[in-house]
């Protein structure tokens, strides 16, 4: 006769016990909508132009939908293609497919300074329609650029999240990325806690090496993308 409230990653479980062994259980309309939700969009296709399909390899256009998938029933995911296999190609794709539907989206990366141009580049060279911006330079820039912004996507670094999370801190996500996603693979550092502070509906991990040493540097990673 209680009341309880559960993860969202645990609800499809639940669902399956509920409609086996325990029919006892009752669950609200937020539960069953997500519920609904998630079956109506866990299998759903998407349909690529032959310009793309040029340029997406199959793996990848199976990627692409997954990503899809993953942010229409809301949750959180590790892409963990390995390095060269076009991660960043994958995301940019999944990306379109979202600002279709939301044309006002918010979206953040967060990659290694060493890697922010390269975003930067990888937009130029697949996703020129889009509206993108690196967020680099002094401080004064770098909130300039952030709060007076109609851009779609934000591209910025791990040191300047720590840097600036006060000034992330009101803006809602549709998706944050964090590239290099071991970056935050020790859970106690005040980059992974910073970028555990942003708020985004869905949070998407890439990294060719989701595991390096040992198995809490990937709890860290499912720490920030549920």
């Amino acid at each position: 006769n209680g009341r309880g409230t559960i993860q969202k990653y645990r609800a499809i479980y639940l669902d399956s016990l509920k409609n086996t062994k325990y029919n006892i259980i009752k669950t609200d309309n937020l539960f069953d909508n997500f519920i609904d939700n998630f079956n109506k969009y866990k299998d759903i296709e998407l349909t690529f132009n032959k310009k793309d399909l040029n340029i997406l390899r199959d793996y990848q256009v199976t990627g692409v939908k997954w990503l899809y998938n993953i942010y229409k029933c809301e949750l959180g995911c590790i892409l963990a293609d390995e390095m060269g296999l076009g991660k960043s190609i994958q995301f940019i794709y999944f990306i379109k497919e979202v600002l279709k539907e939301k044309k006002d989206a918010k979206i953040l990366i967060v990659a290694p300074t060493s890697l922010i141009f390269n975003w930067e580049k990888e937009f130029d060279k697949f996703g020129s329609e889009l509206k993108y911006k690196v967020i680099y330079g002094n401080k004064d820039k770098r909130k300039e650029d952030l709060l007076n912004s109609d851009t779609n996507i934000l591209i910025t670094t791990y040191g300047l999240i720590r840097e600036d999370i006060e000034l992330y801190k009101d803006i809602n996500f549709e998706v944050m990325a964090i590239d290099e996603a071991q970056s935050i693979k020790n859970v106690s550092t005040m980059v992974s806690k910073a970028v555990k502070k942003i708020n985004s509906k869905v949070k998407i991990a890439l990294t060719g090496t989701p595991l390096e040493n040992s198995v809490l540097e990937l709890w860290s990673i499912f720490d920030f993308i549920m």
